[in-house]
């Protein structure tokens, strides 16, 4: 999807943003990861958000202090505002614990007001996440349980030998998956 955003967007000069969230990697859930992922993306669209970024972390290089969420945040929405809009797509939002994310997209959804945003989010399905894009455009997309069998049976080769070789077992792993997988 972000490929075939880049071949869309690409003559228009426009940013095309991406956050892609690991359940295993808690440490870059954070707020301020995630706009410094933002902002570091934005720095090569514009020689003017590369300078207003350079100079943000030289004033805190000289305190020899950490970067505060207030000045990252003002900082991609300047940077938003110089670039005019932007393309951001949030891949797995589900995996992201509840606070970072809800704060992240209600940050960009108030940087949206200044500047144009277009977001893309995937994520499962969750009452907490569907209230964030309540009255946004939702396409739910599940996967056939036909093709989610076709997978599991291509990786049962993946187990033991002594457990691949056993038919039964692996007829029951494949439905296990099937029955547990939800579509996803």
């Amino acid at each position: 999807m972000i490929r075939h955003l880049h071949e869309e967007v690409s003559d228009s000069g426009k940013p095309v943003l991406y956050i892609f969230y690991n359940y295993k990697m808690r440490v870059e859930q954070s707020r301020a990861y995630l706009l410094t992922t933002l902002v570091r993306q934005l720095r090569y669209f514009s020689s003017d958000v590369f300078e207003k970024l350079k100079q943000l972390y030289a004033r805190y290089r000289e305190k020899s202090s950490r970067l505060v969420e207030t000045d990252l945040e003002r900082v991609l929405e300047e940077a938003l505002i110089i670039v005019g809009d932007a393309y951001i797509m949030v891949d797995a939002l589900d995996e992201c614990e509840k606070s970072p994310r809800s704060s992240l997209i209600r940050t960009l959804r108030d940087k949206s007001s200044r500047c144009t945003i277009r977001l893309l989010t995937i994520a499962r399905r969750e009452p907490d996440v569907e209230t964030l894009f309540e009255g946004c455009p939702v396409l739910i997309i599940r996967a056939s349980d036909e093709d989610i069998e076709l997978y599991a049976k291509k990786h049962i080769e993946d187990l033991e030998k002594s457990l691949a070789n056993n038919q039964d077992l692996c007829c029951e792993v494949v439905k296990g998956v099937v029955n547990a997988s939800e579509g996803m």
